[in-house]
């Protein structure tokens, strides 16, 4: 299955910080929302679109995977 997603990161991190880590709901300072493609196949999330993710912190692998399967 793939869809978009609404994730949201914080662009002065993504800037000048140490890159791009969205998070699946705002938070702090992340609010500011961008849609990426993902399919999830054979338990393998894989980004279609949008700048490379360098990493998730806490749980916002499995709350897009819950995004995917839900939609």
């Amino acid at each position: 299955m793939q869809n978009t997603i609404t994730l949201y990161y914080d662009p002065y991190e993504f800037s000048n910080g140490d890159g791009f880590y969205p998070l699946a709901f705002p938070s702090g300072p992340c609010q500011k929302p961008i849609d990426i493609k993902f399919k999830f196949c054979d338990n393998e999330l894989t980004q279609l679109t949008g700048p490379h993710i360098c990493g998730y912190d806490g749980n916002t692998r499995s709350e897009i995977i819950k995004k995917l399967v839900s939609l």
